[in-house]
């Protein structure tokens, strides 16, 4: 946010463009006073993300900026550059005012044994017609569980329950939830880890430090029967692999380091398989 009055600078490029965070689509900048540009700086946001400059409020090259040096871009596309010259509000960039389709809250999953059931509350939805559920064991081949019928458009907290026994073999460890609205467009609104489960015990893999820094590292420690290959897997909250890392175990208790430096702040989860197990727990960098 840029009060009315206030001048802020932009000094560097501001890359707020990344499909696999949900929290980029939600972006709001919101000019009251001045943004100014320096030579070359550039914003990128997601799709979904807005500007919106007030009545009063400016967006402004610098004295050397021309063409496209400078730029305010959304979803790769360029609302305002520096060779337009100074914006001046009111106006906007972006969906701004735009109600989102549907605002999740919550999302938690439980497997026992071949019983799953997966909750989740929407504060509001808007031309909604169900939700679909998808599962996985290791957070890459999806396969489609479920699906149920929206309530409509509302404005106030709802929360939806499945509850399904799936029949494959193996330990599901992980869901997505989309929404799917009159026009048949899918959108991935929520993913989760399973909290429970067969081969699923979060005790069985220790994670320290946790909370992490991502300018540093952090052990996994867990144990095996026999001496064999595994995989240690970091996945996001969309269920997709940041990183990944094949190991030689020995049987008993194994400790990996697993180095941070290049990945992003968030919400993981460390995923370790080896031939007939899987075990995992959350892990939180800072």
């Amino acid at each position: 946010m840029v009060p009315s009055g206030i001048d802020i600078r932009v000094t560097a490029n501001v890359n707020l463009n990344d499909a696999t965070d949900p929290l980029c689509a939600m972006v709001r900048i919101n000019i009251g006073g001045r943004l100014q540009f320096s030579n070359g700086a550039k914003i990128r946001l997601a799709a979904g993300a807005c500007v919106n400059v007030e009545d009063g409020g400016q967006i402004v090259p610098s004295a050397k900026g021309g063409g496209a040096s400078e730029s305010i871009e959304i979803d790769h596309v360029k609302y305002w550059q520096a060779s337009d010259g100074v914006y001046n509000g009111a106006g906007t960039m972006g969906s701004c005012g735009i109600a989102l389709p549907v605002e999740l809250t919550n999302l938690s999953a439980e497997l026992n044994g071949r019983n799953l059931v997966v909750s989740w509350e929407v504060a509001s939805a808007n031309d909604v017609i169900k939700y679909v559920l998808e599962i996985s064991i290791d957070g890459s081949n999806w396969n489609y569980l479920t699906e149920t019928a929206s309530i409509g458009d509302h404005t106030n907290a709802y929360t939806y329950q499945v509850n399904e026994v799936y029949q494959a073999s193996g330990a599901y460890n992980y869901i997505k939830l989309y929404s799917v609205d009159l026009n048949g467009s899918r959108e991935l609104i929520g993913s989760a880890a399973l909290s429970a489960g067969e081969d699923f015990n979060k005790n069985e893999l220790l994670i320290y430090p946790n909370p992490a820094s991502s300018s540093g590292q952090t052990k996994v420690v867990f144990e095996v029967e026999q001496e064999e290959q595994a995989q240690v897997s970091l996945m996001n909250q969309l269920g997709q692999v940041v990183k990944q890392l094949h190991v030689e175990v020995v049987r008993g208790e194994n400790q990996f380091n697993i180095e941070l430096s290049e990945i992003q702040t968030g919400n993981y989860v460390i995923v370790v398989k080896t031939g007939e197990k899987t075990v995992t727990n959350k892990l939180v960098i800072l």
